[in-house]
C-alpha cells in the first residue's frame, strides 16, 4: 500500500513537472518542428559527424536558450570565418578597365576634289582624323590639259582663293573644285592693210568651252570698210568691225576692204585679162608667173577711187600719190611695191597690156625679179575706164 501511495506521488508530481516544462517550450513549438524536419533530412541522407552524431546540437542549443535575443541573420553559423563587411564597406570588385583613362573618340574629315570639267588626274581624297574639332590637311596640285591654277570651294569662279601645297584647316567635310584656264588666240592679219597683225586672247574657264572677243575697228583710209574672213582672198566681209565672236580654237582672220563694188564687179573679167598677159609676158621672158593678191586687187580698187577724183593730181611731180592723204600709193597696202596705172576711154584687156609693154618704166615693174603677187582692177567712172595695177612681194 505505501509503495502505490510513493509512486501515486511521483507520478502527480512527474505530470505537475511535464506541464510545467511544457508550457515555455510549446513556445517553442515552431523552431522545434524546423529542427525535427532538419533532423529528418539529415537522417534520410545519412549526413552524419566521424562520431556518428549528427552536427546539429549547437544550432539546438541556441534555438532553445530562454531569454535570449535571437541573432541577426546575417551572423555566421561557423564563429571561426569572419562576419561579412556591411554594403557599404564591401570592396569594389577587382576590375582592371574601371581604372584605366577613357580615350576621347576620333573624328575623320574629308576633303575631295573636282576637276571641274578639266580633263586630267584628279586628287585622291585626303582625310584627316581629330579628336577635336578640326583637323588640317595640305591641298594637292592636280595634272590637267589645262593651265591649273588653284581651288575654290565656289565650282564657278575664275580665281582660285587657294593653291596647291596651302594647309587647310577641315571642321567638316569638303568637296575643292579646280580652277583651270585655257587661252585661245585669234590672229587679226592687217592682210596689207599697214596696221600689222594684232592678237586678241579670251580665256576659257573650267566647264566653259567657248569664250568671246569683239573684232576691233582696223579702219585706216576714208574709202576703206573694214571687216575679217577666215579666207585671205575673199573680198566679202564675213564678220564686221566691233562683232562678238565666240572662240572655241586658235583662230587666224584676215581683214577685209570692202569698196564699192559698182564698178568693181562689172570689169572683174577684163582685169583678170590682164594679169594672165602679165605672166605670159614673165614666162616668156624666163621669169616665174605671179600668184593672184585678193588683197592687192581691193588696195587698186581703192587705188582707181582716189585716181578717179583727179587723175592728174601731183605731189612734188610725183603722180604715184594719195590724194587722200598726200602719201604715197604703198600706204595703201603694205605688200604693194610697184604700181602702174592708166585712164582710157575703153575697157579693154589688151589696149591696157600693150600701152604698158610700150611704156619702159611700166614694163620695168611687170618684169622686177623681187615680186611674186600682183593685184588688178579695172572700174568705169564718168564713163572712162580705168585701170591700176600693183605688184608685191608676200
Amino acid at each position: 500500500m505505501k509503495e502505490r501511495s510513493v509512486l501515486f506521488v511521483f507520478a502527480l508530481l512527474s505530470t505537475a513537472l511535464l506541464i510545467y516544462l511544457s508550457i515555455p517550450n510549446f513556445l517553442e513549438n515552431k523552431k522545434i518542428n524546423a529542427l525535427l524536419e532538419k533532423i529528418d533530412f539529415l537522417s534520410e541522407n545519412n549526413e552524419e559527424k566521424p562520431g556518428g552524431k549528427v552536427d546539429f546540437e549547437e544550432e539546438n542549443n541556441n534555438d532553445n536558450k530562454n531569454g535570449e535575443e535571437e541573432k541577426e541573420e546575417t551572423e555566421p553559423n561557423n564563429p571561426t570565418e569572419e562576419p561579412p563587411k556591411k554594403e557599404e564597406e564591401k570592396e569594389p570588385p577587382n576590375n582592371d578597365n574601371q581604372h584605366e583613362e577613357q580615350l576621347p573618340s576620333k573624328t575623320t574629315f574629308h576633303a575631295y576634289f573636282n576637276a571641274n570639267g578639266a580633263e586630267g588626274k584628279t586628287p585622291s581624297t585626303v582625310s584627316c582624323e581629330t579628336t577635336g574639332n578640326s583637323c588640317t590637311i595640305t591641298l594637292p596640285n592636280m595634272e590637267t590639259d589645262r593651265e591649273f591654277l588653284g581651288w575654290s570651294l565656289n565650282k564657278d569662279s575664275t580665281a582660285p582663293t587657294l593653291t596647291s601645297g596651302t594647309s587647310v584647316i577641315l571642321s567638316a567635310n569638303r568637296t575643292y573644285y579646280a580652277i583651270t584656264r585655257k587661252n585661245y588666240t585669234v590672229t587679226l592679219v592687217g592682210n596689207g592693210s599697214f596696221v600689222g597683225n594684232e592678237k586678241k586672247v579670251c580665256s576659257v574657264y573650267n566647264t566653259n568651252t567657248t569664250c568671246q572677243i569683239t573684232l576691233p575697228d582696223l579702219k585706216k583710209d576714208f574709202y576703206t570698210s573694214w571687216g575679217y574672213n577666215f579666207d585671205p582672198s575673199s573680198d566679202s566681209i564675213e564678220y564686221g568691225i566691233n562683232t562678238t565672236l565666240s572662240v572655241n580654237s586658235d583662230q587666224t582672220l584676215y581683214a577685209i576692204r570692202k569698196i564699192d563694188t559698182s564698178i568693181y564687179d562689172k570689169y572683174s573679167n577684163v582685169a583678170l585679162d590682164v594679169f594672165n598677159k602679165i605672166n605670159a609676158l614673165r614666162t616668156s621672158r624666163g621669169l616665174p608667173a605671179l600668184n593672184y593678191s585678193k588683197s592687192l586687187e581691193l588696195s587698186a580698187m581703192l587705188r582707181i577711187s582716189e585716181i578717179a577724183q583727179n587723175y592728174n593730181y601731183t605731189v612734188n611731180g610725183d603722180r604715184h600719190i594719195r590724194i587722200s592723204n598726200n602719201e604715197p600709193f604703198y600706204t595703201v597696202n603694205e605688200l604693194a611695191y610697184g604700181e602702174n596705172y592708166f585712164r582710157g576711154y575703153g575697157c579693154d584687156a589688151a589696149y591696157f597690156h600693150d600701152s604698158f609693154v610700150a611704156s619702159p618704166s611700166h614694163l620695168e615693174n611687170m618684169l622686177r625679179t623681187d615680186i611674186n603677187i600682183a593685184g588688178i582692177s579695172v572700174g568705169v567712172k564718168e564713163g572712162q575706164c580705168y585701170i591700176v595695177e600693183l605688184f608685191g612681194i608676200q
